[in-house]
């Protein structure tokens, strides 16, 4: 499908505020045409978040907030994550804001109209949860070994992609390495996690440049090298 957010913005020319059920209206009403069919090629797609959180509402009965709380926050014992929209009225005291560099200073450059959307982004978090997060995953708290399995299992496509993706998961090297980065306004973030020797690399930077993350990727890489020598 397409990036709902260019569409949205470049297309329809929309710069009120969009949630998940006016973006599948939208979709519905204009029928967009899509940039391959199931199999051909790759493409990374926020769209796609985005309706998978709205299924997930429509079976568990429940707001896509009140269910990543009751199946994964509350039981994994996660004390700083949680979803934060464009339009809810309060932020906890704790949450970072996006800033970007310009001219010499740091300037706020955080949530848009975009953002009540959910399913693609808009979970904050931190260092420690995501550890906690990353642990569970391997103990098997959250997944059943063999559906982990098959999350990591690359997508097969007709065309030969540039990136190797599985279900959720950029998949570096088969059973050995899988990775997840992403960026929005004025945050940087990476999750690598080395599945043969135990290691987990998270960084979290909310401003634009993110060179310190890419410095400290870097570094891990070429510490995991050595180690697999």
């Amino acid at each position: 499908m397409i990036e709902y957010f260019d569409w949205v913005k470049d297309t329809l020319k929309i710069n009120d505020t969009i949630g998940n059920q006016r973006l599948l209206m939208l979709i519905a009403q204009h029928k967009p045409a899509l940039i391959s069919v199931p199999g051909e090629k790759f493409n990374y797609c926020n769209t796609g978040y985005a309706v998978l959180s709205v299924i997930l509402e429509k079976i568990s009965g429940m707001t896509y907030s009140e269910l990543l709380n009751k199946r994964i926050i509350q039981p994994l014992g996660l004390k700083n994550t949680y979803v934060q929209t464009v339009q809810m009225p309060i932020s906890p005291m704790t949450r970072v804001y996006g800033m970007k560099y310009k001219d010499g200073y740091w300037n706020k450059f955080d949530l848009t109209s975009l953002d009540e959307v959910v399913g693609d982004g808009n979970i904050y978090s931190t260092v420690g949860d995501l550890l906690l997060w990353d642990q569970a995953l391997r103990n098997g708290k959250v997944l059943k070994p063999a559906l982990l399995k098959e999350a990591y299992t690359p997508a097969i496509v007709q065309e030969k992609p540039k990136m190797v993706y599985g279900f959720g998961w950029i998949i570096n090297e088969p059973d050995k390495k899988v990775s997840h980065s992403g960026s929005w306004n004025g945050f940087k973030n990476n999750f690598i996690r080395d599945l043969q020797n135990g290691f987990t690399l998270i960084s979290l930077s909310n401003g634009t440049a993110g060179k310190s993350s890419w410095l400290i990727h870097d570094q891990f890489e070429k510490a995991i090298s050595k180690l697999n020598k």
